[in-house]
């Protein structure tokens, strides 16, 4: 009788052992699946937040590529009329105040990378090339 008992508390604490490891590595495995489900959500949500930023951003400068007065500043140079570098300037100046605190500049680049016009004076005539 006593070797029936021992068999069986021997085998219980086996079982509870084995059901125990079974437990935590399915809590494990589980876990680690939502953690990352977790973080390629948040990922995704950051991306397509900076996506939209950057969509935002391009689409307000084809604006401003759009008007007239900054194509004739461009081709005109530096014959271009005071008024047409006011109203570029203006343009430039608006686009900047609008984005206030998430664009630091707004600028106008001839075809040779120099700075045309630029909402902060001090880099006109600045080239990037």
């Amino acid at each position: 009788m006593a070797k029936v008992v021992v068999l069986c508390v021997g085998m219980s604490a086996a079982l509870a052992a084995w059901l125990t490891f079974a437990g935590y590595t399915s809590a494990a495995t589980g876990l680690d699946r939502q953690a990352d489900a977790t973080l390629d959500s948040d990922a995704l949500l950051v991306v397509q937040t900076i996506d939209a930023w950057h969509r935002g951003r391009l689409d307000e400068l084809q604006v401003l590529a759009g008007l007239p007065v900054m194509r004739r500043v461009l081709e005109a140079g530096g014959d271009a009329t005071g008024q047409d570098v006011a109203s570029a300037n203006d343009a430039l100046a608006s686009l900047n105040t609008v984005a206030k605190g998430d664009v630091t500049g707004v600028a106008l680049m001839d075809a040779s990378g120099s700075f045309v016009l630029s909402s902060s004076p001090g880099e006109v005539g600045t080239s990037l090339a």
